[in-house]
């Protein structure tokens, strides 16, 4: 039974990863140079890391703010109820029993929630790309690929969605402290 059920849960786990993996370019990246002066915001804390790498301007940053805000807000409402649905389908697995057709309707719930956080991420970027320069899209699309591909030796790409969503700086190996 393992054996059946484990390509699958791999399938599942990676695709959790990569729609989480999305969700990252609206936190932090490795920093890139861009040549363009950082905003800041009225508060002077102005924009996070992603944002200051890809050289965001006073005026894109205000425009940018308040969508990041509520995305940020809605992810981890979502993450919530992923790990939740993750969790129910862990106890379906473990039980004594097999019941496969509650396994496959859980896992179409678990889809159907990953379907909508990729459909907030694309949101985002499609309202970032109304604001953003040229060159900043090919910054910010650049970083993306950059986690999502990872590197020719199969490697993970990264210290880990879940990390790099919640810190700045710290989850790229840098010596500051994790938030």
């Amino acid at each position: 039974m393992w054996h059946r059920l484990k390509t699958p849960l791999i399938a599942l786990s990676v695709g959790l990863n990569l729609a989480f993996i999305a969700m990252w370019i609206a936190q932090t990246v490795p920093e890139l140079s861009t040549g363009s002066k950082p905003a800041t915001n009225a508060a002077g804390d102005g924009p996070d890391f992603l944002h200051r790498t890809i050289g965001v301007t006073s005026e894109q940053w205000r425009q940018i703010e308040p969508h990041i805000r509520q995305f940020r807000k809605n992810a981890q409402t979502q993450r919530r109820t992923i790990s939740a649905l993750r969790m129910e389908l862990m106890e379906l697995l473990a039980a004594s029993g097999l019941d496969e057709r509650r396994i496959r309707a859980k896992q179409e719930q678990i889809l159907t929630e990953k379907s909508k956080m990729q459909n907030q991420v694309i949101e985002l970027l499609l309202l970032e790309k109304r604001i953003l320069k040229p060159e900043q899209q090919k910054a910010l699309i650049g970083v993306i690929h950059g986690y999502c591909s990872g590197n020719e030796t199969g490697d993970s790409p990264g210290p880990g969605l879940g990390q790099v969503l919640r810190s700045d700086e710290s989850a790229f190996g840098k010596d500051h402290d994790d938030k």
